[in-house]
């Protein structure tokens, strides 16, 4: 009989796609995830977990950047290592997933480093869903290839209720004729709004027709103006500057023909997941280690993000140009990331992660090597 466990989660939402898929499995065999949306939180969560369990970090954000300054962020870090080395002198073991290199509102850099660093060496399973973290990190923060695990990112087909094309179109009055650039997510600076502005409006000169920008997703109010602001010229846009449901996002998928998301800096997209869940494809740019990661998937296309604005005009008009991309072509896709298999590599994960023997109290398991794991 397997033994049960406790882990807890930090930061976890609960309507958060991603956590739920990971979790399931594993809560299906009976462990329970106890979720915190701060450090307090989880300190407090903690107190619950007892040897066996485990502590799993998702996104550092939480950690150290809502320090008020760069004393209150030192101080926060000497907290959150007091808390990793409580854990360890308990039996409980700590695993970390690398979402982002940086979180995406980055205040204090240097601290924020020093956690990372900090991570590299305390968590005894390193989650890493990008085939190339280890090689954007090192400048920062060496992984341990021994303890460092690629399990691949869920895709949403099961959480995103698809719609269909030509209702979804009617829903913003689109024509069959028109070509429907979309953007959604979170909307940040660092997702280059100001490049896919620019270059819609360069596609329209190309194309020969206006294209037009469906915008969706939270944005804070500063942002919501300078949006509103600079939209591009020439171009209709349908806009909803707030959090979109998961029913509603699905309309917007299937209403649009392809999704730009021209990142000035990304390793990991649930964005592109979810186009790709919907059927959809998706303009990233080209760096190398995205290509590494999509190379096999032809709905994924590329921009040159040293002439992001041109070479994204460029790929808009040539995705105007393109037959409509068939569902069989995401089917290779779906396998890679089957939220099921997904799910089964993490709970595969938590049964045999142990304390690093290095560490106060701890075990001597440190059997999972990243190429079990696979992706």
């Amino acid at each position: 009989m397997r033994p049960t466990r406790t882990v807890v989660v930090l930061p976890a939402w609960d309507d958060n796609p991603y956590l739920d898929l990971l979790s399931r499995v594993p809560a299906s065999h009976g462990t329970r995830f106890l979720p915190a949306l701060t450090v307090e939180e989880a300190i407090e969560r903690s107190d619950a977990l007892t040897s066996g369990d485990v502590f799993h970090l998702h996104w550092t954000a939480p950690v150290v950047q809502g320090a008020a300054g760069p004393v209150e962020a030192r101080l926060l870090l000497d907290r959150f290592e007091r808390l990793l080395t409580s854990l360890h002198s308990r039996g409980i073991a700590i695993v970390w997933t690398v979402h982002n290199l940086m979180p995406h509102e980055l205040v204090h850099a240097r601290e924020e480093q020093e956690l990372l660093r900090l991570l590299a060496s305390r968590a005894d399973a390193i989650h890493i869903m990008a085939p190339g973290t280890a090689a954007l990190l090192a400048p920062v923060a060496f992984l341990d290839p021994e303890k460092t695990h690629r399990i691949a990112h869920p895709h949403y087909a099961t959480c995103y209720p698809r719609t269909d094309r030509g209702l979804a179109r009617e829903v913003f009055g689109l024509t069959e004729e028109q070509f429907a650039v979309l953007h959604f997510g979170n909307l940040r600076p660092y997702k280059g709004l100001d490049a896919l502005f620019g270059a819609l409006e360069r596609a329209r000169a190309i194309m020969g027709r206006q294209p037009v920008l469906l915008l969706t997703g939270h944005a804070a109010p500063h942002i919501a103006r300078e949006v509103t602001a600079n939209l591009p010229a020439g171009v209709r846009a349908v806009t909803e500057l707030t959090f979109t449901p998961p029913d509603e996002l699905g309309v917007w998928v299937a209403a649009s023909d392809v999704v730009a998301l021209p990142y000035r800096s990304v390793l990991n997209s649930g964005s592109v997941h979810l186009a790709g869940s919907l059927h959809r494809p998706v303009i990233l740019p080209g760096d190398p280690h995205i290509r590494e990661q999509f190379h096999r998937y032809g709905w994924v296309r590329y921009f040159d993000p040293a002439a992001s604005e041109v070479s994204l005009a460029e790929a808009i008009a040539d995705s105007s140009r393109r037959a409509a991309t068939l569902p069989d072509a995401y089917r290779s896709f779906l396998d890679d990331s089957d939220p099921l298999r997904v799910s089964r590599r993490y709970d595969q994960l938590l049964q045999r992660v142990r304390p690093h023997p290095d560490s106060p109290g701890a075990g001597a398991d440190r059997s999972t090597a990243h190429e079990r794991d696979g992706a």
